[in-house]
């Protein structure tokens, strides 16, 4: 199976960029802001998912209301008001000012973690082009939009990716750990629903996709999948109802983020994607969401 391995020098700047923001001292984000708030040290004004680390002062104006998870003691806050804050170890202290601050504590987060650490983006051994809906075609490349290097909780899993140019058809191969060979499928259509394996929770399963045009290969793409386990889906259906009830609203900018940073612990990195894809969207102008996608393994798209 032939290898796409330009994407491994790409992985060099991603660790770079996540030292550049992800420290010891991280202990908090931020999941949403309604008004303005502003960072006293660096004196730019506080947007969804800013990442905070102790010490940090933040300035809220004209009765702002900043909603904050904090990573060490899993303490979500509210904080409302006019003056200023200190970012704490364990949660925020007023320093001045009209401040008042509700906690709730909230177990969907890994304590002592910031979500966005290079040790959670690793991939599972392969890197792989994987992209997103928005350009139709990707040249001679072929581009995952599901199932590209990731962990699975469908028990009936789907390759999905976009149109290679000039192919007419596109051959799928999938192997198991033990090196079982399954039968190779043939497909006209840009996604295939692997309905005729039975697929074991916890196992690793590797895939291959050719795009051909008559008897020629345009080009090739592989990758790995897995499929939690029966515990693991039980405890993740615990963790997204924890979600849900302390971050309400489905279209929420506190339940996106909470939602992504829940599947990336999980290597859910389709679902991560599909959740930072809306907070994108819903966000054009803050790069946070296309940085944190350009982290997850394989990701390609601008």
């Amino acid at each position: 199976m032939k290898k796409n391995n330009w994407l491994w020098g790409t992985s060099f700047w991603v660790f770079l960029f996540l030292g550049s923001i992800c420290h010891a001292e991280d202990e908090a984000i931020v999941l949403n802001v309604s008004g303005k708030a502003v960072h006293e040290g660096n004196k730019n004004e506080i947007a969804v998912a800013d990442i905070l680390s102790q010490g940090d002062k933040i300035t809220l104006e004209s009765d702002c209301i900043l909603k904050i998870n904090y990573f060490p003691t899993g303490v979500q806050e509210e904080i409302a008001g006019n003056g200023t804050i200190t970012v704490g170890e364990k949660g925020s202290q007023k320093d001045k000012g009209s401040i008042r601050i509700k906690s709730q504590t909230v177990f969907f987060f890994e304590k002592k973690k910031s979500p966005i650490r290079k040790e959670d983006l690793q991939g599972m051994g392969v890197e792989v082009l994987r992209g997103d809906d928005d350009a139709a075609e990707t040249g001679s490349e072929i581009c995952m939009l599901r199932l590209a290097q990731t962990r699975s909780r469908n028990r009936i899993p789907e390759l999905k990716w976009k149109k290679v140019t000039g192919a007419e058809k596109y051959r799928i191969n999938i192997s198991d750990d033990t090196d079982q060979v399954y039968p190779e499928i043939e497909t006209e259509l840009l996604n295939h629903k692997l309905e005729k394996i039975t697929f074991m929770p916890g196992k690793r399963y590797d895939w291959n996709v050719k795009a051909v045009s008559g008897k020629q290969i345009i080009s090739e793409a592989e990758g790995r999948f897995e499929i939690l386990t029966e515990a693991e889906e039980q405890e993740l259906a615990k963790r997204e109802a924890d979600v849900r009830k302390f971050c309400p609203g489905n279209d929420s900018p506190e339940q996106l983020i909470s939602l992504a940073i829940l599947y990336q612990q999980y290597k859910l990195w389709d679902d991560t994607a599909e959740k930072l894809l809306c907070l994108k969207k819903k966000y054009p102008d803050n790069d946070t969401f296309k940085k944190w996608l350009l982290m997850l393994p394989g990701y390609s798209s601008p």
